[in-house]
């Protein structure tokens, strides 16, 4: 190679072209390589969807566990955060035939189940998987300034976890964007919110009257909802809360009136509170010792949470239902229930809700009469318990074994 001023290179040497031919063996067997590339690339793609078709279509069942959404953000203004981005990330998705999607009260519930705390780790949420149905975990933190949003995201399966980040001039839209690669994994489609929608969550005051409520000081939760209601009348779910706390201390007549008050909120507001609510009333009716009522409040319960495909709700309907047919001894419809309960709660795969619902099974058959299958019903509960370590419910398998054996 020769260099030639302001011009560039050229070759020197003389270039000699060698010809070769190729014989019909080389040809045949390069085809046949060639061939057989194909193939194996072709299997392996057709693995490679079988695969992700196969993933895809098993995390279709059990439930979708949404978390709080951690802040980094080192201000007053994203306090709300915490709770209120989880909950605008849920209300992007909805319940089907065989997947179940928890609100944030079940989310916070199963955190409490699994000593998951508020500043939760890795090694913490990770028991969630234990105590709940769920095949998909979300984690996720907020971080950034104004105008300038990253959501960085931990998909965690029974199996290996997904991470990555999204960006966002807004808080809004860094959890639509999150909420697009979760349905992905889901194979469920992202609702568009209502604009009149109304995000209880993000009000301060409701985290703390729940975390009051988590440690029995019931009245101390009430004194926080009413300040909160003060400024936020709308709120359904401090009123639902205030009810709970009210049941709680068995001030039933102003149970009622919360709930009355929630009901026609949820009304107007076109919310999918109503199971909640009727269960609720239920409960105070069977407090009270009138079981025609609550029976028909759990139908109610029942009836329209199947239009929401709320297969929690229905389970708790079913397994009250089954406690009251037992108060009446009526033991064969007590156990139908019991055995639909159980039938639900296996649709979202909820271990907690199989065992209760197993110990009442137990005890109804040993009433009938058949001795063994109670015992059965008792250590299939009791192989649960041990197997996802459900340590909290210990006294009460404790308090069915002296009953039944």
């Amino acid at each position: 190679i020769k260099t030639q001023p302001r011009k560039g290179y050229v070759w020197t040497a003389p270039v000699i072209t060698h010809t070769t031919t190729k014989n019909k063996y080389s040809t045949l067997k390069t085809k046949v390589s060639d061939l057989m590339l194909v193939v194996v690339i072709s299997f392996a793609a057709i693995i490679l969807l079988y695969s992700t078709f196969k993933a895809e279509s098993e995390m279709l069942n059990g439930s979708l566990v949404i978390l709080p959404v951690k802040s980094e953000m080192n201000d007053n203004i994203h306090n709300w955060v915490y709770l209120g981005a989880m909950e605008r990330l849920i209300s992007h998705f909805s319940s089907d035939e065989s997947f179940a999607v928890l609100s944030p009260e079940d989310v916070l519930q199963i955190m409490k189940e699994a000593n998951v705390r508020k500043s939760y780790t890795q090694k913490e949420l990770l028991k969630i998987f234990n105590v709940s149905g769920a095949n998909l975990v979300v984690e996720s933190t907020l971080s950034g300034f104004m105008n300038d949003y990253q959501l960085k995201y931990n998909l965690y399966f029974r199996e290996g976890v997904n991470r990555g980040i999204v960006f966002d001039s807004s808080v809004n839209g860094v959890i639509e964007k999150l909420a697009s690669i979760v349905a992905s994994k889901t194979g469920n489609s992202i609702e568009q919110i209502n604009e009149h929608y109304h995000f209880d969550f993000s009000n301060e005051l409701l985290l703390k009257a729940i975390e009051k409520k988590e440690h029995y000081e019931y009245k101390a939760s009430n004194n926080l909802l009413a300040a909160l209601l003060i400024e936020d009348n709308e709120n359904i779910v401090a009123h639902r809360t205030m009810a709970a706390n009210f049941i709680a201390l068995r001030m039933l007549d102003d149970a009622e009136n919360s709930l009355n008050q929630a009901h026609q909120l949820a009304i107007q507001l076109k919310t999918s509170e109503l199971p909640v609510i009727y269960y609720n009333r239920a409960v105070i009716d069977y407090l009270r010792k009138d079981l025609v009522k609550a029976l028909e409040n759990l139908a109610l319960t029942e009836e329209i949470a199947k239009e929401h495909n709320d297969w929690l709700y229905q389970a708790y309907s079913n397994e009250l239902k089954g406690k009251i047919l037992l108060n009446t001894d009526e033991l064969k419809l007590a156990k139908a229930s019991f055995v639909q309960a159980m039938e639900q709660y296996a649709v979202i795969q909820c271990p907690v809700g199989t065992s209760l619902v197993l110990m009442n099974l137990s005890y109804v058959t040993k009433l009938i009469g058949d001795d063994l299958l109670a015992s059965d019903y008792l250590q299939h509960a009791n192989k649960i318990i041990d197997q996802r370590e459900l340590t909290f419910l210990t006294d009460e398998l404790t308090r069915f074994k002296n009953k039944i054996l």
